[in-house]
């Protein structure tokens, strides 16, 4: 689906804490409804949102497709060791455990105190874009499975084995998977991912995109609860109905 279209039509997204019940934007028919999660692979407030992000779309699978896209948490100059990050990280698990619900593994936060470990969000973003053209309408799910591999098995995204488990999983050949992820081909989808986050103006992740067709709202830009989620549709849909 092409998006520039779209942002000429808005200066801004609405966010979800700028609701006006009496705001209407009148828009044109469309035939099918669909709601962007816009999640980066390294971020733990993503890792965090699984659940929510879950359950939102199991709810709402009728009505609306979902659909992933990564946003480049870590690219460019960011890229680098995780040490530089790590006691941060390690600061910000008990309140990310006790927020979501969600256990960060052992063996994750084994590698924040090793310190070492080169961050880059292109790889597990490519890895995403390689599951999808494989697996139709699983988009979540796949996303999440790639999340995991990280903060509870600790294995590095940046590796091509990393993801060996996940292919004997979905029954996709590995060494045709390795050398996509490192292909023109499937980096330049990823890259054009980054660019459409940031056209869309997400500034937090996770971020959850409403697209009624020629209108845009951001129903989450940031971790929220379901309950908020849930809230934030409701006010959008009351803003163009």
């Amino acid at each position: 689906m092409n998006y520039s279209r779209k942002l000429g039509v808005i200066a801004i997204l609405i966010i979800c804490t700028s609701f006006k019940s009496d705001q209407k934007t009148k828009i044109k028919p469309m035939n099918k409804k669909e709601i962007i999660y816009v999640y980066d692979a390294l971020c733990g407030w993503c890792f965090g949102f699984s659940d929510i992000i879950s359950q939102f779309a199991n709810k709402h699978k009728d009505e609306y497709t979902f659909k992933v896209i990564s946003g480049g948490l870590i690219t460019g100059d960011r890229v680098g060791p995780i040490g530089e990050m790590s006691d941060y990280i390690l600061s910000a698990i008990p309140n990310l455990e006790k927020t979501s619900g969600k256990k960060i593994g052992q063996a994750y936060i084994d590698v924040l105190k090793e310190r070492t470990r080169i961050q880059n969000s292109l790889i597990p973003s490519t890895a995403l874009c390689i599951l999808k053209s494989e697996i139709k309408n699983q988009d979540i799910y796949l996303a999440h499975e790639i999340q995991e591999l990280q903060f509870v098995k600790g294995l590095d995204l940046s590796l091509a084995a990393s993801y060996k488990e996940l292919c004997i999983q979905f029954n996709i050949n590995f060494e045709e998977f390795s050398k996509k992820l490192f292909s023109p081909e499937y980096i330049s989808q990823a890259e054009a991912e980054f660019n459409l986050s940031s056209r869309l103006g997400v500034r937090g992740f996770p971020a959850v995109i409403l697209d009624r067709g020629d209108t845009l709202f951001a129903i989450s830009n940031g971790f929220v609860t379901l309950k908020d989620l849930e809230k934030n549709l409701d006010k959008a849909i009351s803003n163009i109905d």
